[in-house]
């Protein structure tokens, strides 16, 4: 901590691991007894009882959300709030076309076409829609080709996307990452 960090956040998972067994928290408790500023525990946080879990086994300040929250935002309602109502049809499809409207005007639509199509099954998964119409979705070339099927899906959707989207920050206001050197990571 002579360097000065503030925080410090652990994902007690081994490289050798990748996405695969459970992240050790006794490592993250570990370097909660060992260090001074707040340790932010990460790895296997999906609901809001392994959070608490976690919290109580370690010590640690805070959790952080990786891939529990992936195509599934609604994740963060249940650990937050304990709130775990399903979102409806209607929901998942106004949300995953904010997304790939979003991610086509941050990222263009050749590049966001290709990286969007991992997060078909993500969002559409775990039940909610029918694993043909998911399959579709990765077929379709461009985004506004899939956004035109989510809404033959789920019609209800245009009116929450129209909400969501009057809730988004004025885009004038945004720095684009066009120049910057990054990268935007999906996971999996």
């Amino acid at each position: 901590m002579e360097a000065g960090a503030a925080t410090l956040t652990l994902h007690p998972r081994s490289a050798r691991q990748m996405y695969t067994g459970a992240a050790d928290h006794s490592l993250t408790a570990e370097l909660v007894s060992l260090v001074d500023v707040p340790v932010i525990a990460s790895g296997d946080i999906n609901s809001r009882a392994r959070a608490q879990s976690v919290l109580a086994a370690t010590g640690a300040a805070a959790v952080m959300v990786g891939r529990g929250a992936q195509g599934n935002p609604w994740a963060l309602r249940e650990i937050v709030d304990g709130d775990g109502t399903e979102p409806s049809r209607e929901e998942i499809a106004a949300e995953l076309i904010l997304f790939v409207r979003e991610t086509a005007r941050e990222l263009g639509e050749h590049r966001a076409s290709g990286f969007l199509k991992k997060f078909y099954g993500w969002y559409l998964g775990r039940g909610r829609f029918p694993k043909p119409f998911k399959q579709e979705l990765v077929q379709l070339e461009t985004t506004d080709e899939v956004v035109t099927r989510l809404f033959a899906a789920a019609p209800g959707a245009a009116k929450i996307v129209e909400q969501l989207e009057s809730e988004l920050p004025d885009p004038a206001h945004e720095i684009l990452l066009d120049s910057m050197p990054i990268s935007i990571y999906g996971g999996g």
